[in-house]
């Protein structure tokens, strides 16, 4: 008899397992699923579903004058009653899925032995979660046996009539299964042999253990157990070994790689799981690996996520996946979410960060603690992390607060009052301090020199905005993205402005420059529209320099993209500025701006400087828009000239000026006088 072939089996009907079959019958693809316990795995048998649900309905029975435990644990068993009917009425109605309660073996890449029976399949996806992380404790044998020690797994057979219980592990199942019993009123010692919650950053878990508190639950870390008795436990801390008597132990303590699925199979692993690469393909690639089986966290979100990774590239179909941007989040009547790397992991892959961390008081907020870091190069956000009754909401209000161009304060689903509008505000002025004081302590003007046309003598110098951060000088785009953004940007383009007053007056008064000399910096419209023209003018004027002596620059992108005060245009002029369109390109924008605005020069783009004289359509494209330029009675300036070349193509031709790393690369100010008195003969 030939047996029937699958394209994919799935070991292990957990969360991931149960998603991945229900995903794979989407794409129309044949499913045979395994499962040797129960449907749902961990999650709903003592993991991150089971815990919310007893949160929920705490917090509603908290609202009651007498807490009945009874309740809780009612709606508890009705809840996960209720996900396996939906799981499994999907399951039950697709003739796609055939499932097998039995425990499943890997012979091979394509073929799993289970009930004595092989079965065969293109894909084979592992979901079959990991194995308890049984410590090495006197005594744990007999106290599993007796019923005094109980795994994570057995959490709902507890009778909570207990007056005391020790639970011993350090990860979120722990901590929160330990808040849920203290808030019964059960005595509860919460012990860990090395830290708690690792993902978290230390500040944050601080605050978050503080706010937990509680009389009756006592929270040790470092604290080893070293014996079980028949109904005590000895533990050591400091070198020293104390007895505690309670009623009931449970073990919180992780679990560890199950490889006896595998069957003697060779797979890359480590301590934490099976390697799989981001389309959750192990070493083996027609075999995958989903949940608690591979290296990566354990939350049930991220279960999900990797479970339609897995099943969208084995149908050729792409599923953006990537762990450090999921959200992680904890259940309880005060949760935190996180998304990112620790300040642990940046300090680990040598990731230059800044952080600014927010409080709020817990008698007054919702929300109590806000921290985000920041790439000081980049400015991506490489973490955020908040603490509060509500964290998930409002760690995905924050981000998309954060994504939107828009003020979130005005978004009609928020309250003016809310917690999340609070964060908007403080961060803003968090942001605004952040550039600020990146303007004033990181921020470098560097000089390009502009020279005259033909003869190459210096007739002026481009300012430059340049950043040193952790002792070397880095883009400065993506903190000019920033000030924009936060309108920052007019704290720099004053500073420019004064630098360069400053910097001409000690030039004249040294006689460095001629008197003909001008300087161009760069301006946002942003400013332009709220400055007025006339503290421009008297900016330059407390130097003893008039207006004239500078340009003001303005890319044609800024001014396409941003509606401009062309009023604010023509008082500048009036003052005696000289405006200077940067970037000038083929575009419509362009010429149209060409006739609106009275520039005195136009620097044309660096990509439409030919590279050499066998470019024939480029040359002429060049001259096409030199001549345009001249017809409008506007200085011509090349900028981005590079080789001895493109300057002697350029001396053939009836420009103004150049500017380019040929002559000079943008120069340090100390750098910059060298500069000039080496051009000055001196």
């Amino acid at each position: 008899m030939i047996e029937k072939r699958y394209d994919i089996a799935i070991i292990g009907a957990g969360l991931a397992g149960l998603t991945a079959a229900i995903e794979a019958d989407k794409l129309g693809k044949s499913v045979i699923l395994f499962e040797k316990n129960v449907l749902g795995g961990l999650a709903f048998n003592g993991g991150d579903i089971i815990l919310k649900n007893l949160f929920k309905a705490l917090k509603d029975e908290l609202k009651k004058e007498r807490l009945n435990v009874e309740n809780i644990l009612t709606f508890v068993a009705q809840q996960k009653e209720l996900f396996k009917n939906d799981y499994l009425n999907v399951l039950n109605t697709s003739d796609k899925i055939t499932i097998i309660l039995a425990e499943a073996k890997l012979e091979s890449d394509n073929k799993i032995s289970a009930n004595g029976r092989s079965y065969y399949a293109d894909k084979i996806i592992l979901a079959y979660g990991a194995s308890f992380n049984k410590p090495n404790i006197k005594g744990i044998e007999e106290g599993l046996k007796s019923g005094f020690v109980k795994t994570s797994k057995e959490l709902l057979n507890l009778s909570f009539k207990e007056k005391s219980i020790l639970i011993y592990g350090g990860g979120k199942v722990a901590v929160e299964f330990a808040i849920f019993l203290a808030n019964l009123g059960i005595e509860v010692y919460l012990f860990s042999r090395s830290t708690f919650l690792k993902d978290i950053d230390e500040d944050a878990k601080a605050h978050y253990f503080n706010l937990i508190s509680l009389p009756n639950l006592h929270i040790s870390d470092q604290t080893e157990l070293t014996e079980f008795t028949e109904n005590a436990v000895y533990y050591q801390k400091n070198e020293e070994i104390t007895k505690l008597k309670v009623d009931q132990v449970i073990l919180a303590t992780g679990v560890k790689p199950n490889l006896k699925p595998l069957n003697n199979q060779e797979f890359k692993h480590n301590n934490k799981g099976l390697i799989v690469d981001e389309n959750m393909q192990t070493s083996k690639t027609n075999i995958y690996a989903i949940g608690d089986v591979n290296q990566f966290s354990k939350y049930s979100n991220l279960a999900i996520s990797e479970a339609l990774v897995a099943i969208n590239h084995l149908a050729f179909q792409k599923y953006y996946y990537e762990e450090k941007r999921l959200i992680k989040n904890s259940s309880g009547l005060i949760q935190y979410s996180f998304v990112g790397l620790s300040e642990k992991e940046l300090l680990e892959r040598n990731i230059p960060y800044e952080k600014r961390v927010i409080t709020f008081d817990p008698s007054l907020y919702d929300l109590y603690f806000f921290k985000i870091l920041i790439h000081k190069t980049t400015r991506e956000i490489l973490r955020l992390l908040v603490i509060s009754k509500d964290s998930n909401k409002d760690i995905n209000e924050i981000i998309q607060m954060l994504k939107s161009e828009v003020d979130f304060a005005y978004n009609n689903k928020n309250n003016l009052f809310s917690d999340t509008f609070q964060i908007n505000r403080l961060l803003k002025k968090e942001f605004v301090s952040i550039d600020n004081e990146l303007i004033e302590n990181k921020h470098q003007v560097y000089y390009q020199p502009k020279v005259k046309a033909k003869t190459h003598e210096v007739i002026g110098a481009e300012l430059l905005s340049r950043f040193k951060i952790d002792g070397r000088i880095v883009n400065p785009l993506p903190f000019i993205n920033s000030f924009e953004k936060h309108h920052t940007i007019i704290n720099l383009d004053l500073k420019m402005l004064t630098s360069a007053a400053s910097f001409l007056k000690d030039l004249l008064a040294g006689g460095v420059v001629s008197d003909q000399f001008k300087f161009s910096v760069n301006f946002s419209p942003l400013t332009l529209n709220i400055i007025k023209p006339n503290k421009l003018a008297e900016i330059v004027k407390k130097f003893s320099l008039l207006p004239n002596r500078f340009i003001i620059e303005l890319t044609e992108r800024s001014i396409s993209d941003k509606a401009i005060n062309f009023q604010h245009l023509k008082a500048l002029k009036a003052e005696g500025f000289h405006l200077s369109m940067d970037d000038f390109s083929v575009g419509h924008s362009s010429l149209e701006l060409l006739n609106k605005i009275n520039f005195s020069e136009v620097k044309l783009d660096i990509s439409l400087l030919p590279k050499g004289r066998e470019e024939k359509d480029e040359i002429a494209i060049f001259d096409n828009l030199a001549k345009i330029v001249a017809t409008k009675n506007k200085k011509a300036v090349a900028e981005g000239v590079e080789t001895k070349i493109q300057a002697d193509f350029l001396d053939e031709r009836n420009l103004d000026a150049y500017q380019g790393y040929y002559f000079s690369k943008p120069l340090s100010k100390i750098d910059f006088i060298l500069y000039l008195k080496n051009k000055n003969g001196n």
